[in-house]
């Protein structure tokens, strides 16, 4: 929603604040147009040989690799969103939110 105001106006104090604000999200959502965030899950595995290897269970195939866990952590955001722009390219829809869940189970080891 785009709006103009006459800021020559005089107004009081609480709605120049408002318009301020109003004015700044117009601007903002003029950069930054439909861009939404979203959160994925990572899985972190130590790799036998040093380093981890990351998987994001929302996306199937989503997996990369990191020396350090900061590393790993700027490897997977740049898997993801090489993923998303995949999809994107596709006309594919972004997976709903990962609802994987992690469990344990104890069992009896001879």
């Amino acid at each position: 929603m785009f709006f103009s105001y006459d800021y020559s106006v005089p107004v009081g104090a609480e709605l120049a604040v408002v318009l301020a604000a109003l004015h700044r999200q117009q601007f903002a959502t003029c950069y930054t147009g439909d861009m939404r965030k979203k959160t994925f899950q990572l899985v972190f595995e130590p790799d036998l040989d040093g380093g981890y290897t990351i998987t994001v269970p929302a996306l199937p195939g989503c997996v990369t690799y990191g020396a350090t866990m900061e590393e790993a952590r700027k490897m997977a955001r740049e898997a993801i969103e090489l993923y998303l722009e995949d999809l994107a390219a596709s006309n594919e829809k972004i997976p709903q939110t990962d609802t994987t869940l992690f469990g344990t189970v104890e069992v009896a080891v001879k």
